[in-house]
């Protein structure tokens, strides 16, 4: 099933040009997202905006429409060029630091990116609405403040359903979403100054696991400000890859913008719109948590231990989205090189059935995990076996038999009550490829 999706981004020209990269990456997953807003918004880093910056959106979706026709080779439900203009708008101009002055007046109630959000909450849909908050909260924070106000009967049922992944906090707004509704809301943000000081904290986010690699929001011992960390391949994101696998890729491709300081920094709130986050995905891996300074629990970093491109085990909250690099990135491009090539010359994600994903053990028994996976391309496949030890709670190192037959293995459960979280990940032998997994979850009672 597709996630619902709105992104609220402060795109700039000038320094916020990794939310263009990111812009890019999720218009060629449009197709499997269902995006219901692209809102130009403000933040502590460009506190006005206006149709200014809402033009680049639309020069980028224009970029899209001219590699549609190839991506519709590829797979089906790419949306129109026109339905994405029509979805993007502009959210409350002024810098969400002060309520009723940025935010939570009836005065906001019209604007264009409000009004977008707030349909959208009202939408007879069962399916979680997921915003990604790429700059500032202030215009979601007005339409969440219209349902309060306007709708009380039905407000309950529409915060229910609001999943919101904030890179960090870009203004006050977003504190004062938790502060209001946090009771209510489902909400994942490592909490950090709403100023352009609280940059300094970044580090403490998980989300820079994206590219932080040499960056000062880089962090290599989820304690520390190391200025970077070690580990993940970084030949994965730098200009010379970028030059190779995105800007060549056609003309979306041509309005990637180079790196000046961080690769995508806002893309992790779309790379896993997943139920629960504690199981980690390609946007990291995160707790639920009342920490002191919140008013309510909310979903924040946690660590993964992970043995790096080097060889050596790190451990941090940044590792839980590098850990991915190799697969988030040969995924993305080759959803690249479908802008411009033929079906047959490029690689497709390969279909994995899998009947029992959920087993129940009893202590020392050994169970078999198998899927079936067909190769729609033909050209072969990949696995690979992952024991997360971290999404699961084993307390020693699980070990997994593999078999003469593919894609099945045999694990010997624990001999004590647990739950081990085993991940099969089948790709292409060719790159780029996708990369599509199975999880299966033993419950050893």
């Amino acid at each position: 099933m597709k996630a619902r999706y709105i992104a609220l981004t402060d795109i700039n020209n000038g320094i916020e040009i990794d939310d263009i990269q990111s812009l890019v990456r999720l218009l060629v997953y449009s197709n499997v997202i269902d995006i219901e807003g692209l809102i130009n918004c403000t933040s502590c880093f460009v506190k006005t905006t206006g149709c200014r910056q809402e033009q680049i959106i639309h020069k980028h979706i224009d970029a899209y429409a001219k590699v549609k026709p190839s991506l519709d080779l590829h797979e089906d439900g790419f949306p129109s060029a026109e339905y994405l203009h029509s979805i993007t708008a502009s959210g409350i101009e002024s810098f969400g630091d002060v309520p009723e002055k940025a935010f939570a007046h009836e005065k906001y109630n019209s604007n264009r990116g409000v009004q977008l959000i707030y349909k959208a909450l009202q939408k007879d849909d069962e399916r979680p609405l997921w915003f990604g908050l790429w700059g500032g909260a202030n215009t979601l924070a007005q339409a969440l403040w219209m349902v309060k106000q306007y709708l009380p009967e039905e407000s309950g049922k529409i915060f229910s359903k609001v999943r919101i992944y904030g890179i960090s906090d870009q203004d006050y707004a977003a504190k004062w979403i938790r502060k209001e509704y946090g009771d209510r809301l489902f909400y994942i943000v490592t909490p950090s100054d709403w100023t352009g000081k609280g940059s300094k904290d970044y580090y403490k986010a998980t989300w820079p696991g994206i590219s932080a690699d040499h960056s000062e929001h880089g962090c290599d011992d989820g304690k520390s400000r190391t200025k970077g960390f070690t580990g993940a391949d970084h030949t994965l994101i730098n200009n010379r890859w970028i030059f190779k696998n995105i800007r060549r890729k056609g003309a979306l491709g041509r309005r990637y913008p180079y790196t000046h300081f961080l690769t995508e920094g806002d893309t992790p709130s779309f790379l896993g719109l997943i139920p629960n986050p504690e199981y980690g995905s390609w946007g990291g891996r995160y707790t639920l948590q009342k920490i002191a300074e919140e008013p309510f629990a909310i979903w924040t970093s946690t660590c993964d231990t992970v043995v790096g491109n080097d060889g050596r085990q790190h451990t941090s909250q940044q590792a839980t989205v590098w850990r991915w690099r190799q697969d988030f990135q040969g995924d993305f491009a080759s959803r690249m090189l479908w802008c411009v090539k033929p079906y047959n010359e490029c690689m497709h994600p390969p279909i994995i059935d899998c009947f029992q994903q959920n087993i129940t053990a009893a202590p020392g028994q050994t169970v078999t995990l198998s899927a079936r996976v067909r190769d729609v391309d033909g050209k072969g496949l990949a696995e690979k076996w992952l024991v997360y030890a971290e999404a699961g709670n084993t307390t020693e190192s699980i070990q997994l038999t593999h078999t003469m037959e593919p894609f099945c293995c045999l694990l010997t459960a624990p001999a004590y009550k647990c739950s081990v979280h085993i991940v099969l990940a089948v790709s292409g032998l060719e790159f780029p490829s996708p990369t599509r997994y199975v999880r299966f979850i033993v419950t050893v009672e």
